[in-house]
């Protein structure tokens, strides 16, 4: 699974005419994992395992049941709407662990005319650069 241990290594990759990238085998990556891309203010993306943002979000949710007042509850709601929002998109990997980046992110980037990405393991995510 995607993010099973910490990602470490560095490679390099094409964007193919469809907007789709193989996926680095050091992030241990497998067909129909889920990810989460969160683009950064510097032309690059994060991956992340969607797995672990519904967990912490699930978490706030609980702490939400429970809380002792409305300041309390409303501080949880905050909680995950950032969590939510901080996703750019959701993705699934295919049968060849690709990724197909959405026409809105290679937009957002202006990735459209790039071929060559740069990938880095930075422990729990994958940057793609």
């Amino acid at each position: 699974m995607f993010g099973e241990d910490l990602m470490m290594g560095k490679s390099i990759g094409k964007i193919d005419k469809k907007h789709r990238i193989f996926i680095p085998s050091f992030t241990k990556v497998k067909e129909e994992d889920e990810l989460a891309i969160i683009c950064s203010k510097d032309n690059y993306i994060k991956l992340y395992l969607l797995q672990e943002y519904l967990k912490i979000a699930k978490r706030f949710q609980e702490l939400q049941k429970n809380a002792c007042s409305i300041e309390e509850y409303k501080k949880y709601e905050q909680e995950i709407a950032k969590i939510c929002t901080m996703v750019d998109s959701v993705i699934k990997v295919d049968i060849k662990n690709r990724i197909l980046i959405p026409q809105i992110i290679m937009d957002k980037l202006d990735w459209n005319n790039k071929e060559i990405v740069t990938f880095e393991g930075n422990g729990n995510y994958l940057k793609i650069s």
